[in-house]
């Protein structure tokens, strides 16, 4: 039992364990920023593409958001929020 208790505390420590859509933060928070760089429509069209990809991707690893902890949730959603602000500028006038 104790090897057990250690071997996961080493795991932990050195990085080997992840919480579940910890993946998708790192990739929403690249996309959130390549999106932000944008300046132009045809930029953000490009980047959205990639972020129509992770939603799928997204979509593929986790059946539910119920699987994310709240505090990763919380964070996609921000993040979200944050990208799609940045889309929104650079949307053509209607």
């Amino acid at each position: 039992m104790r090897s057990r208790i250690l071997a996961l505390s080493l795991t932990i420590a050195c990085g080997g364990y992840q919480q579940p859509g910890s993946e998708l933060v790192g990739e929403l928070t690249t996309i959130k920023t390549e999106m932000c760089a944008c300046r132009d429509h045809a930029c953000s069209q490009r980047v959205k593409a990639d972020y129509d990809a992770l939603e799928q991707r997204g979509a593929q690893r986790y059946d539910s958001m119920d699987e994310i902890p709240p505090d990763v949730r919380t964070r996609l959603t921000t993040l979200d929020g944050e990208l799609r602000a940045c889309m929104r500028a650079l949307a053509p006038p209607n």
